[in-house]
């Protein structure tokens, strides 16, 4: 969990850059913990006996995560 979230803040998220005055101020263009709940329900609700990998894919608009898995039959 830390990881993948280490890795999209890091190499894949896009931020916002301002200045106040000489200090810059990056601003992340998702919600960071709308991001990390995303993560924690992609991974808990994964159907882990698939063996298909998560995945994640970011957009300059949206943010895509998908897992292979059904839905409980009634």
């Amino acid at each position: 969990m830390d990881k993948a979230m280490d890795l999209i803040k890091t190499k894949y998220l896009i931020y916002r850059i301002s200045y106040e005055g000489i200090s810059c101020r990056e601003t992340p263009r998702f919600p960071v913990e709308a991001i990390r709940e995303s993560v924690m329900n992609v991974i808990v609700h994964k159907d882990y006996s698939s063996g298909v990998s998560i995945q994640i894919s970011m957009f300059s608009a949206y943010i895509t995560f998908w897992n292979f898995g059904l839905l409980p039959e009634d």
